[in-house]
């Protein structure tokens, strides 16, 4: 098929062709928009209907719940829950000493040490425990592992010898002190 028109014609339909759909792509951009302006207003008068409702069950359960014994129970429970809050508060910062004497006697001991005295100290305002344990060790290197094992347990902390605990070789007599956390 040929075209004939001349070029000033054909530009011409060209925007006749171009302005009609503009026209109808703005219709439908138009009627969308409205669409949408509707859903949200009928939407809008939706959830105040129902703040409306929840506002009116409101102010009758204040009604029905708003008598003296309920309100005295109300403060009573208020006050067993403060109650509990500072007792749970305290109980948090207690140090279990049956704790720290289970992780004393779970300590590994190399063979060759024997325990013969052990102390439990809670250090004020702190969630530490000072322990001292002495005791006796066939050798220095025994009582050297048993540094070693002290050392090496996370909750175990500051592992201290006297330094005469070192000057023998044989037959040591020792104390070492520790915090737990």
């Amino acid at each position: 098929m040929i075209n004939l028109l001349p070029p000033q014609e054909k530009r011409d339909l060209y925007s006749q062709a171009q302005t009609k759909l503009a026209i109808v792509l703005g219709n439908m951009a138009l009627i969308v928009v409205v669409c949408l302006l509707l859903m949200l207003i009928s939407l809008k008068f939706y959830l105040l209907g129902q703040v409306d409702y929840y506002q009116s069950l409101l102010q009758i359960a204040e009604k029905e719940y708003g008598t003296p014994s309920i309100l005295a129970a109300k403060e009573t429970v208020k006050n067993y829950n403060a109650d509990l809050a500072k007792i749970d508060a305290f109980y948090r910062q207690q140090n279990n000493l049956s704790d720290a004497l289970a992780l004393v006697s779970t300590i590994q001991k190399p063979p060759g040490i024997h325990f013969s005295g052990i102390s439990i100290a809670r250090e004020k305002g702190a969630m530490t425990m000072l322990v001292t344990v002495s005791g006796t060790s066939d050798t220095r290197d025994t009582l050297i592992a048993l540094r070693d094992t002290l050392s090496k347990n996370p909750k175990i902390q500051n592992v201290a010898f006297p330094p005469d605990s070192w000057t023998k070789d044989s037959a040591i007599d020792f104390q070492v002190t520790f915090q737990i956390h």
